[in-house]
């Protein structure tokens, strides 16, 4: 009686299932395929983990961490919550920490006047040489400076209009030609990344031809004799060394560099030569050296402030 039951009962549901739309019918766990899952389940975390350990040593493998392993963790249930890493901060979003700009020093060059004695001024440098050749025979500098006009020949310079005009006046009395030409030089900046305060020394670069200035005065007054003049060339000189040496470290600093350069291989060439010089020429040689470091500055400052 119970088999007629379920078996009209079965017939009905056939005929039901017929007359309704088709549904899908979920198969039955098969308790059996569990050991098969786990195992899947273990060819996973292990491709994960090989995964992680090629990227370990980026940021992605920060992000793969929190968003790919540690869910499928959880969803199964292995590890607790607590240990999930936190999430990454990546680097693009990482601000500068303070303080690691590489320092600056400023490198300020003073403005200089220079006070020249000019005896002539020329269309051609083959007169402006002549004339120079003049005023070393009498103890003059006989410094030829092209101003980009003219070729203007020079006897000395002077740090200040009244010296210039004194000795001037001098000149005109004994019946010769003289004027007074202003080589100014304007104050600049150089920044210099990365260096150290020691390189503040190189400010005083600019008073080189001054220092000249005093040897020649002194020498002329017999004040100190060329021994004493040609040691103190040399000790300017090992500053000179130096000076150089540090200012060609820096990239921003190279106009001074090639100053000093200049100047370095100047007063070289004097301090090798000076011994054998007469009084008249070695005092030629002090003024023309002036003149040299005092033009050569003029034109590196025009190279940084053109």
């Amino acid at each position: 009686m119970e088999a007629t039951k379920e078996r009209e009962a079965l017939e009905g549901y056939e005929e039901a299932a017929r007359e309704t739309e088709p549904r899908y019918i979920p198969a039955p766990r098969r308790r059996g395929r569990r050991g098969k899952s786990h195992g899947a389940l273990l060819v996973l975390l292990l491709g994960c983990a090989v995964l992680v350990l090629f990227i370990v040593s980026s940021d992605a493998a920060a992000w793969i961490s929190v968003h790919i392993v540690a869910p499928v963790q959880g969803f199964f249930g292995i590890g607790a919550k607590a240990d999930l890493p936190a999430e990454p901060v990546f680097s693009q979003n990482t601000p500068e920490p303070a303080g690691t700009a590489a320092p600056e020093l400023v490198v300020t060059l003073a403005a200089r006047m220079q006070y020249c004695l000019q005896m002539g001024y020329y269309n051609d440098a083959v007169s402006a040489n002549i004339q120079a050749s003049s005023l070393k025979a009498m103890g003059g500098a006989g410094y030829v400076y092209f101003d980009g006009q003219k070729y203007r020949v020079f006897a000395a310079a002077y740090g200040d209009l009244a010296s210039a005009d004194k000795v001037i006046s001098q000149i005109q009395a004994d019946g010769y030609e003289a004027a007074t030409y202003l080589l100014q030089t304007n104050a600049a900046e150089l920044t210099a990344s990365g260096a150290d305060t020691s390189l503040g020394d190189l400010a005083d670069c600019g008073g080189l031809s001054e220092r000249v200035l005093t040897l020649s005065y002194a020498f002329d007054k017999r004040e100190k004799d060329q021994g004493a003049i040609l040691s103190a060339l040399a000790q300017l000189q090992t500053e000179l060394t130096a000076d150089y040496a540090a200012a060609a470290r820096y990239a921003e600093l190279q106009p001074l560099a090639s100053y000093l350069s200049f100047c370095n291989t100047e007063l070289a060439s004097l301090t090798a030569r000076g011994a054998g010089l007469g009084y008249t020429e070695f005092s030629a040689a002090l003024k023309y050296l002036q003149l040299s470091f005092a033009v050569a500055y003029h034109g590196a400052i025009a190279d940084i402030q053109p």
